[in-house]
């Protein structure tokens, strides 16, 4: 547990590259908030919303708007925001079609909460042992 600890406690030391600028979020719905609340927070700018479901969505504060929109910026970078462990959403897939739409920095959810822990506050037991050993490549 306390090799756990201590790659946590480095992984919260790295500077964040995203502290300022605009960003897109993969997924409208808790995990996204709480991630587009802490962009904010952090003098961010998000932009939107990206969300398969997107026809289905309306969210007060951000557009939500759909992988294949033709008019989105793909220079600037993608945080997923999905993260359920009870029903594992596959990455991988969501990383490989966002390039596929041509973009290029693609951020996971755990490398964001990693660093903003603090300020998102719990959100799921990531401090197990066995959670990290099965999301190594994620982190």
């Amino acid at each position: 547990m306390e090799y756990f600890t201590q790659f946590f406690r480095r992984l919260q030391k790295l500077p964040p590259v995203w502290q300022t600028g605009r960003y897109y979020i993969y997924g409208a719905g808790r995990a996204g908030h709480l991630i587009a609340d802490t962009l904010r927070k952090n003098g961010a700018e998000p932009v939107a919303f990206i969300d398969r479901r997107a026809e289905y969505i309306v969210s007060a504060d951000l557009p939500v708007r759909k992988l294949e929109d033709s008019d989105m910026d793909c220079s600037l970078p993608v945080i997923i925001g999905i993260f359920n462990p009870q029903r594992e959403a596959d990455h991988a897939e969501i990383a490989a079609g966002l390039y596929a739409r041509g973009f290029r920095n693609v951020i996971p959810f755990l490398k964001f909460y990693s660093v903003h822990s603090r300020q998102i506050g719990p959100y799921v037991n990531l401090e197990t042992s066995d959670f990290y050993l099965c999301h190594q490549e994620e982190i």
